[in-house]
């Protein structure tokens, strides 16, 4: 039979102390890793000096009683469910006058689809347009408002305004940023 020497139990105790407290010093470690759930720890204000703009927090109204689907209902009924999303977009708006479109040349990013937006500025107005996702036309006295498809990087839709002849080029080739 083994009897380990004293030295021997010393060096074991050492060793089982050591790892103790390496474990300690571990699950400590790991503990003040915190969550995904924390705030950022930047500013929160900016300030004027950089040139960014912020927006007000925005605050939703408290949904009504039984708004929530709880009472049988469908969460397409409640205030912000699903199906109030609305897709991407890009607008491309123009002003209409005797002289042309202002401005006639708007960029806007490819593939996303594109509102178009033409507001006359003296009186009514007759325009069409043309491009790889399709032609159409509209004619009014008010505001008009009309969904595009997304085109290709490079592509480019071409307004026309039918009494004048001027154009706009919607082109997509802007670049996503800030």
């Amino acid at each position: 039979m083994f009897m380990p020497s004293l030295s021997t139990e010393r060096t074991l105790a050492l060793i089982r102390t050591f790892a103790c407290i390496w474990a300690i010093f571990l699950m400590a470690l790991l503990a003040g890793c915190g969550s995904d759930d924390e705030q950022d720890a930047g500013p929160s204000d900016p300030g004027p000096e950089t040139g960014v703009i912020t927006a007000p927090p925005a605050t939703e109204p408290e949904p009504e009683a039984g708004a929530t689907g709880t009472d049988g209902g469908s969460p397409e009924d409640a205030p912000g469910g699903a199906g109030d999303e609305e897709a991407a977009r890009s607008e491309a708006r123009f002003a209409l006058s005797g002289d042309g479109f202002d401005p006639e040349r708007v960029e806007v990013l490819p593939f996303l689809a594109i509102q178009l937006v033409v507001v006359p500025e003296d009186g009514p107005f007759d325009i069409s347009w043309s491009g790889p996702g399709g032609e159409g036309s509209a004619s009014g006295t008010g505001e008009h408002r009309g969904d595009l498809d997304g085109l290709r990087p490079g592509a480019r839709y071409t307004v026309t305004d039918e009494r004048t002849g001027a154009t706009a080029v919607i082109a997509a080739e802007a670049e996503p940023g800030p």
